[in-house]
C-alpha cells in the first residue's frame, strides 16, 4: 500500500512520525526503519489513540478492504512494530492487547 500524504507530523512520548513519508524518529532523533505494513499499522494507531481497534478494522485500514490477508498477519506486524519501538527506547506497553476485543495504542498523540 502506498504511503499517502497527510501533510502532518504526529508525536507521542517524545517520538515523532512524519505522516507523509513514514519516517519515525526516536526521542533522541534516531531514525527507526519501518516496513510499509508497520508504518500503515502505526499510522492507524496514531490516528486512533487510546481506542480499541479489532483485527478486522486493522486489516481493513492496513491492507485494504479487498485484501486477502489473514487476521494473524496483523499480529506479525504488531510484534515487529512493538519490537522496533522497544529497541528504539520506548518503554512500557506501547500497544496493549485487550483480550477478546483488539489492540489499543496507549500513548497520547499530538499533531
Amino acid at each position: 500500500m502506498d504511503r499517502k500524504a497527510t501533510g502532518s507530523f504526529a508525536s507521542f512520548d517524545g517520538w515523532r512520525m512524519d505522516m507523509t513519508t513514514g519516517q519515525l524518529l526516536s526521542p533522541v532523533g534516531a531514525p527507526v526503519a519501518l516496513s510499509d505494513g508497520e508504518f500503515q499499522l502505526l499510522r492507524v494507531f496514531i490516528e486512533h489513540p487510546r481506542q480499541v481497534l479489532d483485527r478486522a478494522r486493522l486489516l481493513d485500514r492496513v491492507y485494504g478492504a479487498s485484501s486477502e490477508h489473514f487476521d494473524r498477519s496483523i499480529d506479525v506486524q504488531l510484534c515487529r512494530l512493538r519490537r522496533k519501538l522497544s529497541v528504539g527506547g520506548l518503554k512500557g506497553p506501547v500497544i496493549r492487547t485487550i483480550r477478546n476485543e483488539g489492540y489499543m495504542f496507549v500513548h497520547a498523540v499530538t499533531h
